[in-house]
């Protein structure tokens, strides 16, 4: 019997899937009911299961990470997902974790018996004296892909190396298009992965496959005339865009006639999917049809980001917008190369951050919610159209910040200096002054200093030796008093600060205050 745990933060949830699925009649025993997939992956410790049931949404390690884990670490485990929301982000999710069923928790339960058949039938079909030679492949080209060298101490590795030595082979890279446009939902039903699609239409020719970097999907293919796997890509890929609602990219390599050329050719098919960054309307790239890209563009992007820094500390959102343009305009009419254009949007994002940062604004302000993860956007972003749109929404919205900070800059001094005019005879702070005007001593500090051209502590001396003039003009206090009243108490220190402000002592301004008035 098939082994089988089941995973749900809700009890009532556990309880229905042990009553109301007949797991003898699947030939199916549940081993282990967990609360969350950290519960399920401490379990493996004791057992290992076949297949697993998760809901998506628990604690600690929720559906998706266990899935991801599963497919870094137990790949050979089948997962049913469950969810109560048909929503496409998490199907697509599912898809790159290799998950083995999708079903939406509001479907008939007999949409689970299925999920649960099809997992069996796969585990049931497969020739387990066969199985290994399969993974002993699969590891094989996954190192070869990567350039590193599998330990020859197996005599199934041996095998496999021998067998394919002389054997022509092309590398197919498939990937997701993350353009950030795709609204359809992931129908409830769909349980093949995207996989399914090329590795179905090309069974005859595949010889490996397995995913890197849980987003690209790579293939070994046996040799075939090019035109043909074209026509067998885009079978594929129609019956994908259909389904799923989202592009599917691949790119192929040269074709490669030794082992130790497969990293080389995954770096080629890797690059032919660049192929389609200025125009999301080609999904099927080939190396051998070569497509050349501009790398000289270092000087154009140093003077730009100078130029965007003045505006955006301006929070100038039209002129900061138009120089994004001509940055798009340049990179597109050039023909830059993809990585380094993701590259300068990275370097982009950089200077708003620090931009906004500079204006005492928080970054979590800017980013609008459906890009919350921009960096990762751009690092996998391979549309030039949506490209812009992440920076185009990510400037326009700095600037549009930075503007209304600027505002708040202006009365917030406003607001100081008029603290300052009213107590500076008391014994006055900047920790004082931000607290009645409620923002950080610091940043104060920094923006009383960058709107009024003087510090805090000489605004504050320059309005008691203003006040001290007047009192001193009066002829009738003593210079001690006066002190007092301008908040200074010792003496000595407020003529020597009343002498380097206004250029004579105390005394001898009452003199000439004196001596002035009289000849008037």
């Amino acid at each position: 019997m098939y082994k089988v745990i089941i995973a749900d933060d809700e009890a009532i949830m556990r309880k229905a899937l042990l009553k109301l699925v007949d797991w003898e009649s699947l030939n199916c025993k549940v081993i282990y009911a967990a609360e969350d997939g950290q519960a399920v992956i401490d379990y493996f410790e004791t057992e290992k299961p076949d297949i697993i049931i998760s809901d998506i949404r628990m604690p600690r390690i929720d559906g998706l990470r266990l899935a991801e884990y599963l497919s870094a670490h137990e790949p050979q485990i089948k997962l049913i997902l469950l969810t109560a929301y048909a929503d496409f982000s998490y199907a697509q999710q599912a898809i790159r974790y290799h998950v083995s069923e999708y079903v939406v928790k509001s479907g008939a339960s007999d949409q689970v018996v299925a999920a649960i058949k099809r997992c069996t039938n796969q585990l049931c079909t497969a020739d387990q004296t066969q199985s290994q030679q399969p993974d002993y492949r699969e590891q094989f080209f996954k190192m070869a892909i990567e350039g590193n060298t599998y330990p020859r101490n197996s005599l199934a590795i041996e095998t496999i190396r021998s067998n394919i030595h002389d054997f022509p082979r092309y590398v197919l890279v498939q990937r997701l298009s993350f353009d950030g446009t795709s609204s359809n939902a992931m129908h409830p039903e769909l349980h093949h992965r995207t996989t399914s699609f090329l590795s179905d239409t090309l069974s005859a020719y595949v010889e490996a496959q397995f995913c890197i970097e849980g987003i690209y999907e790579y293939f070994i293919l046996r040799q075939l005339p090019l035109d043909l796997l074209e026509t067998y890509c885009r079978k594929a890929q129609s019956s994908f865009q259909y389904v799923v609602g989202t592009p599917l990219h691949v790119g192929v390599s040269e074709l490669c006639k030794t082992v130790d050329g497969l990293s080389t050719a995954s770096r080629q098919a890797r690059e032919a999917l660049e192929y389609g960054f200025y125009d999301s309307r080609k999904t099927i790239h080939f190396y051998s049809r070569a497509h050349h890209f501009s790398s000289d563009s270092a000087s154009f992007f140093s003077t730009q980001n100078a130029r965007l820094a003045t505006t955006l500390q301006l929070g100038a959102a039209a002129p900061s917008l138009d120089l994004l343009n001509e940055t798009f305009e340049f990179q597109k009419r050039n023909n830059v190369h993809p990585s380094l254009v993701r590259k300068e949007g990275e370097n982009l994002i950089a200077l708003c951050k620090s931009s906004v940062a500079a204006a005492g604004k928080y970054w979590s302000d800017v980013l609008p919610d459906n890009i919350k993860k921009v960096p990762l956007s751009l690092q996998y972003c391979d549309q030039f159209d949506y490209y812009c749109k992440i920076l185009t929404a990510i400037v326009d919205r700095t600037s549009n910040l930075i503007a209304k900070s600027l505002e708040q800059h202006n009365d917030i001094v406003l607001l100081a200096q008029s603290y300052i005019r009213a107590n500076f005879q008391k014994d006055i702070s900047l920790n004082d002054i931000a607290s009645a005007v409620k923002v950080n001593p610091s940043y104060l500090s920094r923006t009383f200093k960058a709107r009024t051209g003087t510090s805090i502590v000489d605004t504050i001396t320059a309005c008691r030796m203003e006040k001290a003039k007047i009192l001193l003009a009066a002829n009738h206090l003593r210079i001690q008093d006066i002190a007092t009243e301008v908040g200074i108490e010792n003496t000595t220190y407020f003529s020597q600060v009343f002498k380097k402000h206004v250029g004579m002592s105390p005394k001898d301004y009452q003199r000439f205050t004196e001596r002035h008035t009289a000849e008037h």
